[in-house]
């Protein structure tokens, strides 16, 4: 399911598992020697590998078992002792699984891959490198992951360490250096050329004694000790060599460094591989075979070289973010915590050099432009107009507008040469919540006035409508309409006895309206209407009618004087009470309002009083289409 999500197809899925099968069957062959010849045991693993690869079994054995050598123009077939035709079948199975899993990454690549307008990829990508395996001795294999756990070292360093403390000197910022291991000297002890290290001698060793089976690997172990012994990281001893990496001393017995190291991969082997007619092998095996090539073969070292520095090169395009895992003990138990064990990797893993750097150093650090173009509104002299001095100038006046409400000391914030420097990220967070009041505060404004906007845009669409609605009707009214409404016309609170009569209720009320106006009434049965002059008052709950009392103080008994209540309440009439409220379209300033049946029958006018509506009826000032304000109040 996982090979058809990439795309690969049945076929290529079949040849996948026939090489991986094929590999298992040639673990399997076993030789044994005749004279200086090698001679497969059994044929059934040969038979049953050669079958999965279509390949004729006797050309298979004739590449493992033999080699041809060229001399003085003639080419010879020799043949390989036991120990040679297992070197070749390793190699074999090797490049097979080798080339078959470098084009598997390829092909899992190319499915996730996606098409980039921009000049530079943009990409995200995990590299894993913990979890290796643990060999009872180390040897090659262990040496190259340790060198590739330099390099990344070193890159970790460079970006963290390093680069760190340049960018304070190149601003020109106060700064006291932090000392710190660079492991630069390890990774030149492995793989410098000149002078050469440990890779290049041992490339230089398979190249000048590849046709001796023995003696190779003493005869490194002695140039390295000849070459290196100098080098305060490397030690020899009798059947190895002592590297001093970061992490730590590790000890490399050097027995079949050079065999590793050599690749094994003849001629011969490349063109009976080439033989299969399986598509998947020959996408495998593309070159073309060279009798006449006689230059050196490459070295596994020299490619883990290669590799180390590609990766190197695509790790330093990125912004890379560290999760160093820490090994709690060598058990494998869960809640087993080893703390020299612990301890040793925190020391080793230069953490405990990265926190003094960090600690010693500025939290948050960016450019003039990019801190102005995101904090500018905190100053007045940066926002709204535009900044048209230097960057840093900016950058200042932007601190200085701050300066009283984050409490900014010497020490907090640095001004380099193109970058500003603040030692705590909480004096950032202060100022984004700054930036947030700032920002809402703005909000606000264009919320007001969009509102003011839309509001009048209403009112002068209401004008039209009233205008159209009062033609040849209310038109001695017509000023009205621009006359402010102020409700409370009475300023009931400020009249105590007045509010004593609303609080009677039992409600805080709010008052809607307050105008002394005219009620006409009839009596029962009576032809003619009685008029009256009344203080009315409605609020969010009722209407209340109130008559104007004799203020005169009353004797009692005791001879003293009770005063009197300046208003006397007329009616309560709850707004739930009301049927309806009429008006005349006609020009006269009379309401009607019709009380529900369950209340006692009665129907009562309002006649507003007769001033001029076109003038204030305290100040007495005319209202225009540009004066429409009460001034007076």
């Amino acid at each position: 399911r996982a090979m058809t999500t990439v795309g690969m197809d049945p076929r290529m899925q079949s040849d996948t598992f026939k090489i991986v099968a094929s590999v298992l069957h040639l673990g399997n062959v076993a030789f044994s020697e005749k004279g200086d010849a090698a001679q497969v045991r059994h044929m059934a693993p040969i038979q049953a590998a050669s079958s999965l690869l279509k390949i004729d079994p006797a050309l298979m054995v004739s590449a493992i078992a033999s080699r041809h050598i060229e001399a003085r123009g003639e080419v010879y077939d020799v043949p390989n002792n036991a120990l040679q035709a297992a070197k070749a079948r390793d190699a074999v199975m090797k490049v097979l699984y080798d080339r078959l899993f470098s084009w598997l990454v390829n092909r899992v690549n190319a499915a996730l891959e996606v098409e980039q307008t921009d000049e530079e990829p943009l990409f995200v990508s995990v590299l894993d490198i913990y979890g290796f395996e643990v060999f009872d001795v180390n040897s090659f294999e262990q040496l190259c992951i340790n060198y590739v756990n330099e390099k990344l070292q070193q890159i970790f360093i460079q970006l963290t360490l390093k680069q760190e403390q340049e960018v304070y000197v190149r601003e020109k910022i106060a700064w006291q250096e932090i000392p710190f291991f660079n492991n630069k000297v390890v990774c030149d002890l492995i793989e410098e050329k000149r002078p050469p290290g440990i890779f290049a001698l041992l490339d230089d060793i398979c190249a000048t004694m590849h046709a001796q089976a023995e003696g190779a690997d003493s005869k490194f172990l002695e140039k390295c000790a000849t070459n290196l012994g100098t080098n305060k990281h490397f030690r020899s001893f009798d059947a190895g060599f002592t590297v001093k990496h970061y992490a730590g001393d590790v000890e490399y017995r050097s027995d079949g460094f050079c065999d590793k190291n050599k690749d094994t991969v003849t001629n011969d082997i490349t063109m009976m591989l080439q033989s299969s007619p399986v598509p998947l092998i020959a996408e495998l095996f593309p070159e073309v075979v060279d009798w006449d090539d006689k230059r050196r073969p490459t070295t596994a070292g020299f490619k883990l070289k290669q590799s180390a520095a590609a990766l190197v090169k695509a790790l330093m395009l990125c912004n890379p973010h560290y999760v160093r895992c820490i090994k709690p003990n060598e058990n494998k138990r869960a809640g087993d915590f080893d703390n020299t064990r612990v301890q040793h990797q925190v020391k080793y893993l230069g953490l405990l050099e990265n926190i003094r750097v960090r600690r010693a150093g500025y939290a948050f650090r960016q450019e003039f432009h990019r801190f102005n173009e995101r904090y500018k509104i905190l100053s007045s002299q940066t926002w709204p107009r535009m900044w048209t001095g230097p960057d840093k100038g900016a950058t200042e006046c932007i601190l200085k507008a701050v300066a009283s409400e984050l409490d900014i000391g010497a020490e907090e914030v640095q001004l380099g040469l193109t970058k500003l420097f603040l030692k705590h990220p909480q004096t950032l967070f202060q100022l984004e919540k700054l930036r947030e009041k700032k920002c809402h505060a703005f909000a606000s404004r264009v919320q007001v006035a969009y509102r003011r906007y839309t509001n009048r845009r209403h009112l002068v669409k209401l004008r039209a409508k009233f205008n159209d609605f009062l033609c040849k009707n209310k038109e001695r009214r017509r000023e009205s309409l621009f006359r402010p409404y102020d409700g409370d016309y009475l300023n009931c609170h400020e009249d105590d006895d007045l509010m004593e009569i609303l609080r009677a209720s039992g409600e805080r009320e709010r008052i809607v309206f307050a105008e002394v106006a005219t009620r006409h009434h009839a009596a029962p049965g009576a032809l003619t209407l009685t008029s009256e002059q009344l203080t009315v008052v409605c609020t969010s709950h009722a209407i209340y009618l109130i008559d104007s009392a004799d203020s005169t103080p009353a004797a009692n008994g005791a001879g003293a004087q009770t005063p009197r209540l300046k208003y006397q309440l007329r009616r309560r009439v709850a707004l739930t009470d009301l049927a309806s409220v009429s008006m005349s379209p006609l020009a006269d300033d009379l309401v009607a309002f019709h009380v529900n049946e369950l209340v006692p029958p009665t129907s009562f006018k309002l006649g507003l009083p007769k001033d001029n509506p076109s003038h204030c009826c305290v100040c007495k000032a005319s209202y225009s289409l540009t004066r429409r304000r009460h001034c007076c109040r």
